[in-house]
């Protein structure tokens, strides 16, 4: 268990060196580099991450708890006494409308989740690895389609 947490939290920048690292770069080499005598302010930073994401959720889960009782009980207790069939409008409960949007809920709450992690990701890379040269490159492009001069009359 102490194993698999080390990796994970080691090479949990993986996703976003793949996508800010130079072509042909290992990204879980330099995800490894990186969090390297870094691991307990990273795990602090991924712990905060992970609580900020089950607030998200649970609000998420209060604001549908309303709808989803009302999706009923035959989606919990399964196909009806006697029958050994499972309908689809047993997964659903008694009203569809309802139940689509408690899964709306579920699905913002998973979105929001997902840019939070993504965007928390990508914040602790760029404070480990520095500024990249993405930005100077989109500067340099920038400038070179505009006349070569930042020089603004």
């Amino acid at each position: 268990v102490v194993g698999a947490m080390l990796a994970t939290i080691r090479l949990s920048l993986g996703p976003v060196a793949a996508a800010l690292a130079p072509p042909g770069a290992s990204a879980l080499s330099i995800s490894w580099g990186l969090t390297r005598s870094r691991f307990w302010a990273l795990f602090g930073r991924l712990a905060l991450l992970t609580l900020i994401s089950l607030v998200l959720t649970l609000i998420a889960s209060l604001a549908a708890a309303p709808f989803t009782a009302l999706v009923g009980g035959r989606a919990a207790n399964g196909p009806e006494s006697g029958s050994s069939e499972l309908r689809f409008g047993d997964l659903l409960g008694d009203n569809p409308a309802v139940f689509a949007i408690s899964q709306l809920f579920s699905a913002l709450s998973n979105g929001a989740s997902a840019v939070l992690w993504g965007v928390g990701l990508a914040l602790v890379y760029r404070n480990l690895a520095g500024p990249t040269d993405a930005g100077d490159r989109e500067a340099e492009a920038s400038a070179s389609t505009s006349g070569g001069s930042n020089d603004h009359p």
